[in-house]
């Protein structure tokens, strides 16, 4: 009996644990916030009195971080930095959770337990960014990304460093700048601790760059072929596209009704309710990949005409928003062009993967007929099937 008095606390606070870690999990599932909110949100009321999450003041921090993550032209830890300066203070970790947590597109975590496998559901707070923008971050940060630069690159002077590669070691190059004569001079070198000596003045090796994207000309009849061929392909693509994400939305609410199928005979005593978890541990992962497909899918799908007309006017005078544009523009403009590091060598860039569109834009330039003579062996009739392994910036089109 005494055994039974002694045991009967440790067993209540057991039951009242349980009860709070259920209760918890049910406001979880009902798309409730509950704990401390993250940095970006505070905790406050409903007009119910519940408690939920809202935008705090720090949401602009956020709001911004994801779209300069978006952009691929800075690394993450130098954002964090230019945040913090900004007074937006956090950490190393911090920020590397803050930039994976759902939390900040509408979405809650709801973690594994027993059979029950983990997933998100969408919550009743409101996103401070879109569901498309937090997977485009998660893209970059996973490594499914186009040519950003490696380092920071946050000098006005260097706006090809992290995009060049050195043409002795071919190891990625860097930049700084050297004290003399009474002025700052910039360079792009190899790396202090690589042993080699590769090095040349950045003013030059920028000056060059701008130049030899002006002699990127393109004829305007072939312009304006080229983009009605390409929103003739963009309607297409949008048509493409509502198709698809009317096939992803029967297949939602397909595997939605399997699972309130699998609730009514539960209720109904016909099935078990670990059967119906199970039913629904499994199902519940297909559903939130199918959102995440149709969020994807249907970004962008009405924009095809704005890229379009801003891409093309770029296309026209490169050269010209190359010089105008910011640091940031600057590399938008190389990552776009090239999907691989640029190399400097006896005063001509060249790399191994240019952007396709160039030269198919390109074909009736006498310069670009005279290298397709040359790789053809004498025959003027272009090979459309094989990319040229090098291509000259400067060449004439």
């Amino acid at each position: 009996m005494l055994g039974l008095y002694l045991i009967a606390p440790e067993v209540e606070n057991d039951r009242r644990a349980l009860n709070t870690l259920v209760g918890m999990r049910r406001a979880k599932k009902e798309g409730r916030y509950m704990a401390t909110a993250p940095k970006g949100y505070k905790n406050t009321r409903n007009e119910n009195n519940k408690p939920i999450i809202a935008p705090s003041n720090d949401a602009s921090f956020i709001r911004k971080a994801f779209e300069e993550l978006a952009k691929g032209t800075t690394d993450i830890e130098t954002l964090r930095k230019e945040l913090n300066k900004e007074g937006f203070n956090v950490s190393r970790s911090q920020f590397w959770c803050l930039v994976r947590n759902p939390i900040y597109c509408g979405k809650i975590f709801i973690p594994a337990y027993k059979d029950e496998a983990a997933y998100l559901v969408k919550g009743i707070h409101e996103p401070i960014i879109s569901e498309s923008l937090f997977y485009d971050v998660q893209d970059i940060l996973n490594g499914r990304k186009r040519n950003v630069p490696a380092k920071n690159t946050k000098r006005e002077e260097l706006p090809l460093r992290g995009f060049l590669v050195c043409k002795r070691c071919g190891k990625l190059l860097t930049g700084s700048a050297s004290h003399g004569n009474g002025g700052k001079y910039f360079y792009y070198h190899c790396q202090h601790n690589s042993g080699c000596k590769e090095r040349f003045k950045a003013k030059e090796a920028n000056q060059l760059f701008i130049n030899q994207l002006g002699q990127i000309v393109v004829k305007p009849k072939i312009l304006d072929t080229y983009y009605e061929v390409m929103s003739q392909l963009f309607k297409k693509d949008n048509s493409d596209k509502a198709q698809k994400l009317k096939n992803i939305q029967a297949d939602i609410d397909k595997l939605n009704q399997r699972i309130k199928n699998a609730q009514s005979l539960m209720l109904d005593g016909e099935l078990e309710a670990s059967e119906y978890k199970e039913i629904k541990a499994s199902l519940q992962p297909q559903i939130e990949k199918l959102e995440r497909q149709k969020v994807q899918t249907a970004d962008g799908a009405d924009d095809y005409e704005r890229f379009l007309d801003k891409g093309f006017n770029i296309l026209k005078n490169i050269d010209k928003y190359y010089e105008s544009a910011d640091l940031q523009g600057k590399q938008q403009i190389i990552g776009a062009i090239f999907s691989e590091k640029l190399i400097y060598e006896e005063n001509q860039y060249r790399t191994t993967e240019p952007n396709p569109l160039l030269p198919l834009i390109s074909l009736s330039g006498a310069h670009f007929k005279e290298i397709k003579k040359e790789r053809n062996g004498g025959n003027s009739v272009p090979s459309y099937g094989v990319v040229p392994p090098r291509i000259e910036l400067g060449s004439k089109v």
